[in-house]
């Protein structure tokens, strides 16, 4: 019998298996070079208007215009006054502040205030994250608003932060805060210089402004001080008769032992070593006290402090008494001078 012949399998010739890299390749040598070139040309083409369209997407997307945002407003209980603040952002973030008195009865002193001080009126507006950090600020010189009549309603300002403020900064903002220098508007709030950020006042402004008030005091008192110091000086320098006299007397009889008067002047050079603020007493290197009037115990206090606290050398002291108990006692290295009766 004849047996069937046996099938054979495999797999096709190799010439059928072609990489498909390499049948784009064949195609394209296939082309001539001006019909490459243009192939070429469109392909950088149309990359290039991807990227293209691919930076525009970011660039819109970054700097697309935001909604109006109206912030809640803040009452300035300490100050009498009320803000309202409202932003947006378009190339920057841009803003409108408005500051008005708090009730109908301080516009006569908001009035005044502006009309006085309005170089020296200043407002900071500050922005925040849900954490409390800063993310932006921006100091404000606001216009008066003028209504009728003449009086000024209110303060307004309507400007644009720095470029510093970001787009991501302002999304992260959560509330608005304000910092002032704005004169009083009646006598139980504080003077010029009070900040208040919300319910957590910074006190920064408010300790420079006691500083500067306490300079002032003490610069006051001290010309004051200098100006009878000088006054009394002048009056020593012209001896009265009666002194004359009585030392003319004391030279022809002279006396074995003169106590000294308790009414006779003297002037003398001398260095302070120290002063008891509790007790007002000031002590000199020659070993004499004096007993310092008490509205002026913290002049003497100050000389004592800056020796000792910043280092420098004991002032020199040149007192004057017309009597014991009316001593000028000058600090010849600042030119202060304090009052004293002398003890010792």
């Amino acid at each position: 019998m004849e047996e069937p012949a046996e099938v054979q399998s495999g797999s096709p010739p190799e010439t059928t298996r072609v990489h498909p890299l390499l049948s784009i390749w064949k195609r394209l040598r296939g082309f001539g070079l001006k019909r490459l070139f243009f192939v070429c040309v469109g392909i950088g083409a149309g990359m290039g208007i991807g990227a293209a369209a691919t930076v525009a997407s970011i660039a819109w997307l970054s700097s697309r215009p935001t909604p109006t945002r109206d912030w809640p407003r803040l009452d300035i209980e300490g100050m009498g006054l009320k803000a309202k603040l409202r932003t947006d952002r378009d190339n920057s973030v841009r803003y409108q502040l408005s500051v008005v008195p708090r009730s109908n009865d301080l516009k006569a002193a908001f009035t005044d205030a502006v009309r006085e001080g309005r170089d020296s009126i200043s407002f900071t507006v500050h922005l925040y994250d849900k954490a409390g950090f800063e993310l932006c600020k921006k100091e404000v010189r606001p216009t008066p608003v003028v209504g009728n009549g003449g009086s000024i309603d209110g303060l307004q300002a309507n400007d644009a932060f720095d470029y510093d403020c970001s787009r991501s900064n302002y999304k992260r903002t959560d509330h608005w805060n304000l910092s002032w220098v704005f004169p009083a508007l009646n006598a139980s709030v504080p003077s010029d210089g009070a900040t208040a950020l919300n319910e957590r006042p910074s006190t920064d402004q408010t300790l420079i402004h006691q500083g500067q008030e306490m300079a002032a005091r003490v610069t006051k008192e001290a010309e004051r001080q200098m100006a009878l110091a000088r006054s009394f000086r002048d009056s020593l320098q012209q001896t009265p008769p009666q002194i004359n006299n009585a030392k003319a007397k004391a030279a022809t009889n002279p006396s074995p032992a003169a106590p000294q008067q308790e009414n006779e002047p003297s002037e003398e050079d001398d260095t302070l070593t120290g002063f008891d603020l509790s007790s007002g007493h000031l002590e000199t290197l020659s070993g004499s006290t004096f007993v310092v009037r008490e509205g002026e115990m913290f002049v003497a206090s100050v000389w004592v402090d800056r020796t000792e606290v910043l280092g420098e050398a004991q002032p020199r002291l040149h007192i004057t008494c017309k009597t014991r108990s009316g001593c000028v006692i000058e600090n010849t290295t600042n030119h202060q001078a304090v009052h004293g009766r002398k003890i010792r």
